[in-house]
């Protein structure tokens, strides 16, 4: 299979046939390599050497694309050409991925300066090279959706919350306990943590809990019906109620991920009454470092 990205409306394919109409992915410098490291580098007093890191982090990733496609001679290539390139402005986030063999995975990047751009006028080639930035190093697979109904289902008098579809799986938590109603687990088979964001749709009396082993969110106010509440541990940890930010009512927020390979159980919670049709949606993707 031939490896193959896609950035906004631009797509682009490694080992093309040369001609005038699709770009050829000649380079990805920076994709399959890993990042480097930050950690708080602090000097032994009196000594050589530092003392051992508290914390550390992966830095953000940075991919240089390149890029190139026949061109015809004469005709007005600088302009002609750049015009494929108008809508990725610097600064402006866009959703990457890359396809191949192992299959697709995605990052957002930022383009950190204007791309170069250079014309062979021998062998009449148009070569445009992309410097990227990801902030986000972890590069991301295919979203598994799970929704879960917060309204229970009642069967020979017990009360089940309801599970739709997802990357669900029931069974023993690895610590030996089992899973009660609107339990759940999530996997990921993946090379570094990622977190799920969370999506409620009202209505739901009084909030929620979502339970895990170490941790808890826990949103103290009503979900009114027709609107959507998500919880994201992204930009700093938020919630967010149909576009107004409500994280004040995000009482405890403990952002426990999905460690790699690790297959870890919640339970969500609602505190009052659920109106037919409100529901727990969480968008979850395993990550690669």
């Amino acid at each position: 299979m031939r490896t193959s990205l896609t950035i906004g409306s631009l797509r682009a394919i490694a080992d093309l046939d040369p001609h005038f109409d699709e770009w050829e992915l000649v380079d990805l410098a920076g994709w399959y390599g890993r990042p480097s490291i930050l950690h708080d580098a602090e000097p032994i007093p009196g000594q050589h050497g530092f003392l051992p890191p508290t914390e550390v982090t992966y830095a953000g990733r940075y991919v240089y694309v390149t890029l190139r496609k026949r061109v015809q001679p004469h005709q007005d290539i600088r302009s002609h050409h750049w015009g494929e390139f108008s809508d990725i402005r610097i600064g402006v986030p866009y959703s990457m991925t890359v396809e191949d063999a192992a299959g697709a995975l995605t990052t957002d990047v930022w383009l950190t300066e204007a791309p170069d751009f250079v014309i062979d006028t021998v062998e009449w080639w148009a070569t445009v090279t992309l410097p990227l930035m990801a902030p986000d190093p972890r590069k991301y697979g295919p979203a598994r959706p799970l929704r879960i109904s917060a309204t229970p289902e009642t069967t020979n008098g017990l009360e089940f919350p309801l599970f739709e579809d997802g990357f669900l799986s029931f069974g023993p938590f690895d610590t030996g306990a089992g899973f009660g109603a609107g339990s759940f687990a999530l996997h990921n088979h993946g090379s570094i943590e990622s977190y799920p964001i969370y999506r409620v749709t009202g209505a739901i009396a009084g909030g929620f809990s979502i339970l895990t082993d170490g941790g808890e969110l826990k949103f103290a106010q009503t979900v009114p019906p027709g609107t959507e509440l998500v919880l994201s541990p992204y930009a700093g940890g938020r919630a967010v109620l149909n576009g107004v930010d409500v994280t004040v009512s995000l009482t405890v927020a403990d952002w426990v991920p999905v460690a790699r390979g690790e297959r870890r159980g919640f339970t969500f919670v609602p505190v009052g009454t659920a109106s037919a049709g409100a529901e727990l949606a969480v968008d979850f993707r395993e990550a690669w470092i």
